[in-house]
């Protein structure tokens, strides 16, 4: 029997194939796995991702963490390494509004939505420089473009590094910004302040180290600056020292037995990381930082008082009371201005008290822009070149007093001296009267003249001029005052309600009607009271705080300095609101350039208090007649018609728009006679040019050394008539 054919072992082969395949496969497969294991991290970070290893709950064999990692995409960066990044400050120059932040490197590029705060300290990853020089700053968490600078306001933002290259010194950024608890921690992150001397506008001079008596660094703090400090160190005193974080040198917050000079800026404003927060929406940019919304300094001067200034909480007159007040001189920084329906400008104080308003209506201006008084760098008064406030000028007999130039019996301004001496060339500035002003020395003469050197550099004053009287007198004599400000009576106020009434500072002027003997002052509002041993002259122009009637219609006059009681009788009256005769700021008039209180102007035969020899009567009595030729009174021959003057000496001149009203006791400082004989007369506040006469009409202006009987006549007349037709005079 034959064995079956031998079938060809198709499927067998067919297995080996596949076999061989599957394990050609798995050999390329396990060698492509390893690879992979070994290539994947360095091929993920070549695509853009980085590997974050995080802890997983739970601990391996043998204790150790286990670990897994995640892959996230990283935000490409212009910088490739941690070490390009550079810190920068965004430092407004003199307010602290918020830099809006820009979509591309331009300044009139789209917003972004993301602002910085003053004091912010922000990392920047590429810097591009502009056409006109501006550096524009990409900050490194994408939250847009900021500047360094901005054409014609100034410097913004500063290079961290170039002030201290410090993690320690470093402020605490707000929530959400880039700088971690690394940089930000520690009891020496920034801090800000702001130098504020009490009562003048002297800088502040660097300390080398923490000390008062240490050596200068040369550098100086100037009113008003805010500044970073980096470490603080406390005295054996108390007094706090402060070290500037761009190394500048030590400032320190205060002088013992003189006050406070620097106070933490947090004090005033609610901050983050110790730096104001600007109001919502607020922007610092070119449009914003050269407008109106900038901060202005404003100067709080009461026009014929020392009342305090209650603030508001919204900007009305009616709006209820801050509890806070301004005294009177008072200089303060304002974030907005509010003009209401009559005019009337309502501040905003930065520093969050509330609201000041600059004048009351019929009342006159409380407070003006402090610029217009002092030439001003940010806000800041200029100080004289080598003025120092430190604690070898500011305490002891050195310290800063106030001073007030009442001239006796005039208006005229006091020429400054350059040196401590009566004969010493002049200085070319001036003191108006009743200015205030600050002294940093004085300085004893050789006859008991105290000579006062102003300390904004003016020059020197002198409190007296032997034989003639008191010229000034300490500020805190008169009041009794804090930080050289007078003291008011408990609740009193200056406001609308304080300030339209009866009680409100008035100014007169003590005109005799029949010559030009003086004013007896009394003690007590009665005729028959002691005298107080003062008195006015013809002339003089003084203040009053409180009018009392009496039971004849006389009208009693409280002086605010103190001196005593004046009074106006129903008839033949003595005493007229300078009001009317006068047009007046603060009611004290501009003297004419060239003029000054010294002793042949000042003299007058009432000056002394005591009889002296009888060469010195002789001598007043001719001063007397040199003063009394620059004396007139405005006295209309058959109304009571005002009369309007002139800015040139011509009757056809332009009206200047000032009036001298009937009755009027004015000043002249220059004579100018005409062709037909009329003689002008200029006012020497500068109002403009009366005439003493018009022909075809009579006499308008006689001089007081001339008054005739029938001149003298007509001044009854006219002031008779000015009390029949004046309630006011009433009271």
């Amino acid at each position: 029997m034959g064995s079956a054919p031998q079938l060809p072992r198709f499927g067998a082969r067919a297995r080996d194939r596949r076999k061989a395949g599957l394990l050609r496969v798995c050999r390329s497969g396990l060698a492509t796995l390893l690879l992979a294991v070994c290539v994947q991290p360095f091929a993920l970070e070549a695509l853009g991702f980085t590997t974050i290893a995080r802890p997983i709950s739970g601990l391996a064999p043998g204790g150790s963490s286990r670990t897994s990692s995640r892959w996230r995409r990283r935000p490409e960066l212009l910088a490739t390494e941690q070490e390009v990044l550079t810190a920068w400050t965004f430092v407004p120059p003199d307010r602290e509004k918020a830099l809006d932040l820009r979509l591309e490197p331009r300044l009139d590029s789209q917003r972004t939505g993301e602002k910085l705060k003053a004091g912010s300290v922000f990392q920047v990853s590429s810097e591009l420089v502009g056409e006109d020089g501006t550096l524009f700053l990409e900050l490194d968490d994408g939250r847009g473009w900021a500047f360094d600078r901005v054409p014609g306001v100034g410097t913004l933002c500063t290079r961290h590094e170039t002030t201290r290259n410090s993690a320690a010194h470093v402020a605490a950024p707000a929530p959400g910004s880039e700088l971690d608890a690394v940089t930000a921690a520690g009891e020496h992150q920034l801090t800000a302040w702001t130098f504020v001397p009490p009562d003048s506008n002297k800088p502040l001079d660097l300390r080398r180290e923490a000390r008062l008596d240490s050596e200068r660094s040369g550098e100086r703090l100037k009113a008003g600056t805010f500044f970073h400090v980096s470490s603080e160190v406390a005295g054996d005193d108390g007094t706090l020292f402060l070290e500037l974080d761009d190394g500048r040198g030590w400032a320190f917050d205060r002088v013992p037995g003189v006050g406070t000079l620097c106070t933490r800026h947090e004090t005033t404003r609610n901050s983050a990381a110790h730096v104001a927060v600007p109001a919502p929406g607020s922007d610092f940019d070119a449009v914003s930082a050269a407008g109106e919304h900038q901060l202005t300094a404003w100067i709080f001067v009461p026009p014929d008082s020392n009342k305090p200034l209650d603030l508001r909480r919204e900007p009305r007159l009616d709006s209820e009371r801050s509890g806070e007040r301004l005294k009177a001189g008072s200089i303060f920084h304002v974030s907005s201005e509010v003009v209401g329906d009559d005019g009337t400008l309502f501040l905003e104080l930065d520093d969050g008290w509330g609201w000041a308003f600059d004048r009351v209506p019929g009342v006159g201006t409380l407070c003006t822009r402090h610029e217009t008084t002092r030439n001003f760098a940010a806000h800041v008064a200029v100080l004289a070149p080598g003025s120092d406030f430190d604690a070898v000028a500011a305490t002891g007999d050195h310290q800063l007093t106030a001073w007030t130039f009442v001239p006796p019996d005039s208006n005229k301004p006091l020429d400054l001296r350059r040196e401590p001496r009566l004969d010493s060339e002049r200085s070319g500035e001036r003191l108006k009267a009743g200015s205030i002003f600050h002294v940093s020395s004085e300085v004893a003469g050789a006859d008991g003249t105290l000579f006062l050197e102003l300390d904004d550099g003016r020059g020197w004053a002198f409190d007296r001029v032997p034989g003639v009287g008191t010229l000034c007198t300490r500020h805190e004599a008169p009041r009794n005052s804090a930080s050289h400000v007078a003291e008011l009576a408990p609740g009193s106020e200056f406001d609308a309600d304080a300030a339209v009434g009866d009680h409100q500072l008035t100014a007169w002027t003590f005109v005799p009607p029949d010559g030009n003997k003086p004013l007896d002052l009394r003690r007590e509002p009665r005729l028959d009271s002691e005298r107080s041993g003062e008195r006015l002259k013809a002339g003089t122009i003084f203040h009053v705080s409180s009018e009392v009637a009496g039971a004849d219609g006389t009208l009693f006059l409280e002086l605010d300095d103190g001196r005593g009681w004046a009074f106006v009788p129903g008839v033949g009256t003595l005493c007229t609101r300078h009001e009317a005769p006068r047009n007046s700021a603060a009611h004290i008039a501009a003297p004419a350039p060239g003029s000054e209180v010294d002793s042949v102007a000042a003299v007058g035969d009432h000056q002394l208090p005591a009889p002296q020899q009888q060469q010195q009567q002789q001598q007043k009595q001719q001063q007397q007649q040199q003063q009394q030729q620059t004396t007139w009174t405005f006295v209309p021959p058959d109304s009571n018609k005002p009369m309007d003057l002139r800015l040139e000496p011509r009757l056809d001149s332009a009206r200047s728009g000032e009036r001298l009203q009937p009755g009027t006791v004015f000043h002249v400082s220059s004579e100018v006679a005409s062709e037909d004989g009329t003689l002008f007369l200029e006012l020497d506040d500068g109002r403009g040019w009366a005439f003493e006469q018009v022909v075809g009409v009579g006499t308008l202006c006689a001089r007081n050394a001339q008054m005739t009987p029938a001149l003298m006549s007509r001044l009854s007349l006219t002031v008779a008539r000015l009390w029949q037709y004046s309630p006011r005079l009433h009271h």
